[in-house]
């Protein structure tokens, strides 16, 4: 038995309107896929630049916390990170350790402190504003 024609041009205009979907979907994708891909390289590019250049490190605890490309607005950040674990260190009351903003240069070989604060020196201020 077959379909009635009406009946069967219906279903191709129905299938149809299914693959446009799908492919409208797949392309989507497809450009979604692109922009990780992008985004994914841009870090890539971002790490190994990096790499050659000096950088910001910043340690609390003897750990490094952070690290990020040598210029002025990665040293603000780090001052306001810094602030940061100062307040949670005091809050916590630790009275050893401290807290490190380093420029490290690109080969890893010159290290200086550009600014720290050790967690002692809050126990001396608090007894000496007694």
């Amino acid at each position: 038995m077959s379909h009635p024609l009406w009946y069967t041009i219906r279903i191709m205009i129905e299938r149809d309107r299914q693959r446009q979907e799908l492919d409208a979907a797949f392309d989507a994708f497809d450009q979604q896929c692109k922009a990780a891909q992008k985004a994914i390289q841009d870090f890539l590019d971002l790490d190994i630049d990096m790499k050659e250049k000096d950088t910001y490190e910043l340690w609390y605890l003897g750990d490094m916390c952070n690290s990020l490309p040598k210029c002025r607005e990665s040293f603000n950040r780090m001052l306001i990170d810094a602030g940061e674990l100062m307040r949670c260190g005091r809050e916590a009351g630790l009275t050893i350790g401290g807290i490190e903003i380093c420029c490290v240069s690109a080969d890893g070989n010159d290290v200086e402190t550009i600014w720290s604060h050790n967690h002692a020196e809050d126990k001396r201020e608090k007894k000496a504003n007694r």
